[in-house]
């Protein structure tokens, strides 16, 4: 049994016997809906699939004893260049759906 308020939201309504027993059947229905695709958002995420933490620090050891760091902003710099190397930077599309009824 279905019990609604909005019967026009319902489509295509049947029951399918089961045959589990003399009085139970299966309710199917569909809902009316329509899909609206909104406002997609660009995620930016670092790629670690190859990412390998030895090397990563053997490569920022290096950058930090080849260059005289005074400050953090230079540390930073380096920092993220190295990791750039290592992990670069990704984009990925994120469409929003929204399901009106």
């Amino acid at each position: 049994m279905i019990l609604t308020n909005q019967k026009p939201l319902f489509k295509n309504s049947s029951d399918i016997e089961v045959r589990i027993s003399d009085h139970h059947s299966f309710i199917v229905t569909a809902l009316k809906s329509e899909l609206v695709k909104g406002n997609a958002k660009t995620k930016i995420y670092r790629n670690y699939k190859s990412f390998d933490i030895n090397n990563f620090q053997r490569d920022l050891n290096d950058e930090l004893n080849e260059n005289f760091v005074s400050g953090y902003s230079q540390f930073h710099n380096i920092f993220v260049k190295v990791l750039n190397d290592h992990a670069p930077l990704k984009k990925k599309l994120c469409a929003l759906m929204i399901i009106l009824s």
